[in-house]
C-alpha cells in the first residue's frame, strides 16, 4: 500500500470503494492511469479479477481525515445514492472547481440529485450506463462478472475524454449519441430483475426462471410507455428482448439493491423504481405493477 498521496502526474480519483469503485480503479490501473481511491479505512489488499487469478490494483488511498496534494480534474463517483450528502463534501475536498464528475451508477435522477445536495455548478457532470455486473468479495477485492463488461456515456468531447482514460483495461468504454435510449433500457431492466431480486431472494440466473421471468418481463413492458414518453426510442413490449439480453450478460450475479436489503441496508428503490412510478404520474400512464412493487420494496426499507 501507499502512503502520503504523491504529487506528480495526473490522477483519476474514484469516490467509493465497493464492487463499482473497486472495478472502475481496477480498470483505470490496468489501463495505465493514476488512480487515489477514496475510502473509509484500508484493506489489507486490494485485488480484481475476471476468470482466473487476482491481480493487485495500484492506487493511492485516501481517507476521510486526508487531502489530496493538488485537485484532480477528473473524479468518478461509486458511492450510492443514500450516501450523496456525504458524497459532495469528498468531491469538494479532492476535485477541481471545474472537474469533470462520472457517475458510475445505475438508475436515472443521478444528476439532479447531486445538484440538489450541493454539488458545485461549475463542475462538469456526466451520467454512465453500467453494463456491467462486479462484486466485491472481500474489503478491498473485487470481481468483475458476465461478459463483455461496459460503461456507456454520452456522446461528446467529455464521454471520449473518459473513454479514452479506460483504453487497454478490462472495461470497454463507449459513448453513444442516443444514450438515453440505453440508459432506459438498462433501468427497465434494473427496475424489473432488481425489484423481483429484492422481494425474492433470486439472482439474474434465477429471475431468469418461468415464473420470475415473467413477471419481469409484464414489468419492463408496462414502464417501456413511460421510456418513450422520456423519449427513449424503445419499442411497444420490449421486455422478452431485453430480458434475453440481460441474462446473457450478468450470469448468476445477485442485484446490489438485493444484497443491501440482505444486509438490512437502506436501498435505491427510489432511483431505480421510484423514478419510474414518479415519471408516469407526470406523463398520466398507469403502472399499477410498478406502483405495487414500489410499494413493496418501500415496506421492507429498513426504518
Amino acid at each position: 500500500m501507499k502512503g502520503p498521496v504523491p504529487t506528480k502526474g495526473p490522477v483519476v480519483a474514484v469516490i467509493g470503494a465497493g464492487a463499482i469503485g473497486l472495478a472502475a480503479a481496477a480498470a483505470l490501473d490496468a489501463a495505465g492511469r493514476r488512480v487515489m481511491l477514496c475510502l473509509r479505512r484500508v484493506p489489507d489488499v486490494l485485488g480484481w479479477a475476471v476468470d482466473g487469478p487476482e491481480h493487485p490494483i495500484t492506487a493511492d488511498l485516501l481517507l476521510p481525515d486526508q487531502r489530496p496534494a493538488a485537485p484532480v480534474a477528473v473524479a468518478m463517483v461509486a458511492t450510492r445514492a443514500v450516501d450523496d450528502a456525504g458524497t459532495i463534501r469528498r468531491l469538494r475536498e479532492v476535485a477541481a472547481p471545474d472537474a469533470l464528475v462520472v457517475i458510475l451508477r445505475n438508475g436515472l435522477d443521478h444528476v439532479p440529485a447531486l445538484q440538489a445536495a450541493g454539488l458545485p455548478p461549475t463542475m462538469r457532470v456526466l451520467p454512465a450506463v453500467l453494463l456491467l455486473a462486479a462484486r466485491r468479495v472481500a474489503a478491498g477485492r473485487v470481481v468483475i462478472e458476465g461478459r463483455h463488461p461496459e460503461i456507456l456515456l454520452p456522446e461528446g468531447p467529455d464521454g471520449r475524454r473518459v473513454a479514452d482514460l479506460f483504453t487497454g483495461g478490462p472495461i470497454h468504454v463507449t459513448t453513444s449519441r442516443d444514450w438515453i435510449t440505453i440508459a432506459w433500457e438498462k433501468l427497465l431492466v434494473n427496475a424489473a430483475v432488481g425489484g423481483v431480486a429484492t422481494l425474492t431472494g433470486l439472482s439474474y440466473a434465477g429471475c431468469g426462471g418461468p415464473e420470475a421471468r415473467q413477471a419481469c418481463i409484464a414489468l419492463i413492458d408496462e414502464a417501456a410507455a413511460v421510456a418513450r414518453a422520456e423519449g427513449a426510442a424503445i419499442e411497444p413490449a420490449p421486455g422478452n428482448r431485453l430480458m434475453a439480453q440481460a441474462l446473457s450478460r450478468a450470469g448468476d450475479h445477485l442485484p446490489s439493491i438485493a444484497r443491501d436489503r440482505q444486509a438490512g441496508r437502506p436501498t435505491e428503490w427510489a432511483m431505480r423504481n421510484g423514478v419510474i412510478t414518479r415519471l408516469a404520474a407526470r406523463h398520466d400512464i398507469a403502472v399499477p405493477l410498478n406502483a405495487l412493487l414500489v410499494r413493496l420494496l418501500r415496506c421492507g426499507e429498513p426504518s
